[in-house]
Formats: structure tokens, sequence, C-alpha cells
């Protein structure tokens, strides 16, 4: 078994939409995170580069971000994952914010 923690800090790509899932009427919210990076190049001289994590929000919580969060607004999502170290070959991680995670905005 292994753990995985993952801190994003960064900005807010969009306002949040509130959606609810067909089946059980669950709320659920999806919303994207920009980080970024300076760095100096080969050639000397220096660069940016801009990263966007997707995250998913289900539950009362996905309640209280789309109340609360909006475009621009610089927040932190903390999460723990923990598993066997295995998964299916070739499919990136989402991130998914369970009910149990830290999220600061």
């Amino acid at each position: 078994m292994s753990l995985n923690r993952v801190t994003i800090i960064g900005h807010l790509g969009q306002d949040l939409e509130l959606r609810y899932l067909p089946t059980s009427g669950q709320p659920v919210t999806g919303f994207s995170v920009a980080t970024d990076e300076s760095f100096t190049g080969k050639d000397g001289n220096r660069q940016e580069r801009v990263e966007w994590h997707n995250i998913v929000v289900f539950g009362k919580l996905a309640e209280t971000c789309a109340k609360y969060l909006a475009k621009g607004r610089q927040i932190v999502c903390c999460e723990s994952f923990i598993g066997d170290g295995g998964g299916p070959p070739g499919v990136g991680l989402q991130e998914q914010i369970p009910n149990h995670h830290k999220l600061r905005g």
C-alpha cells in the first residue's frame, strides 16, 4: 500500500456550476485550477508555464463551493490518496476530492 498527498494552490479558471447526478440527485460541481511556474530556459530567458488541474467535488461540499467560489479566486486543495500503487495503465489522474478533503478559498 502507498500514500500520495496532493496540494494544489492556484486560481479558479471559471465560475462554478452546480449540477445534480441524474441517478441519485447528489450535488456535483467541477472546476479547473491554474497553477504557474517560472523558470529559466536553456537559452537563459525567463519563461512561464501554466498548468490546469480539473477538480470534481460531490455532496454538501459541492454546494458550498458553488456558493462561495468564483472565477479568479485563489484556493488551496489538499487530498490524500491511499492505494496499492496500481491503476489502469495510460490513464491520467483527474483530482477527485471526496467529502473528507481540505479545501480553502
